[in-house]
């Protein structure tokens, strides 16, 4: 089994999640509770309209092999609504976003990418295949690294994409 059909295999085997999308070096996924509050305003022809916030796997060969994980905002039909999601999700606690850019310059990008990590250096040494079973167990750890923050994930979104203002997400009673 390769790497990439083995993080679809595991993505899919969580019941909280589904897989968007798939090439041969990413996978898209994305919890489908998160999917259900986002607004309805991605662009890809390929994905559900309101799946333009994925968890992504990447696999990068070269120069030396690795896996990234990290948030990406995917191409949408209205930047401005989601840059209201995208701010509450960075500046409200407890939902582990981050940018690591310069600030503020993720609203001006097409596709941010947030939260980002790389998850293989201890499972693929360079010049090595890497370590499936150590992959497996990876890819689920972070499934369930992001399962712990959804909750707070989806209030976020859900108040930020009803309400348009990011004051409405910090004064919310839902949290």
């Amino acid at each position: 089994m390769k790497l990439a059909e083995l993080i679809i295999r595991i993505i899919k085997s969580d019941s909280k999640w589904r897989v968007v999308s798939t090439t041969a070096t990413l996978t898209r996924a994305i919890p489908f509770d998160l999917e259900a509050v986002l607004p309805p305003i991605g662009s890809a022809v390929t994905a559900r309209d309101a799946a333009w916030l994925t968890l992504d796997f990447w696999i990068d060969d070269k120069p030396k092999p690795r896996v990234g994980v990290f948030w990406r905002s995917n191409p949408v039909r209205d930047r401005a609504r989601r840059n209201i999601v995208l701010k509450a999700l960075l500046e409200t606690g407890g939902t582990n976003f981050e940018y690591k850019g310069k600030s503020g310059a993720w609203s001006e990008i097409n596709k941010p990418a947030f939260s980002g990590i790389t998850v293989s250096d201890a499972w693929w040494p360079a010049g090595q295949q890497p370590d499936l079973q150590a992959a497996q167990s990876e890819v689920r750890a972070q499934l369930q690294r992001w399962n712990g923050y959804m909750p707070r994930i989806i209030r976020t979104a859900a108040v930020a994409s009803k309400a348009g203002l990011i004051r409405d997400v910090r004064e919310s009673n839902e949290f």
